[in-house]
């Protein structure tokens, strides 16, 4: 992989990973509409990532 291809995946990997520990978050806290949002969020930030990858 060139290094800007993994610089884009890794970055959206990382910003997707955020988001799955604030649903788990949410989660565990009972707010289950928000940690579904989240979890939603963070796949599509992964897939964006892939895309912009794919791409480039």
């Amino acid at each position: 992989m060139r290094p800007r291809t993994l610089a884009i995946v890794g970055f959206h990997l990382v910003v997707a990973l955020l988001f799955v520990g604030v649903a788990a978050y949410n989660l565990h806290r009972g707010d289950t509409v928000n940690a579904v949002m989240q979890s939603v969020i963070g796949v599509l930030i992964l897939m964006l990532g892939i895309g912009l990858a794919r791409a480039a």
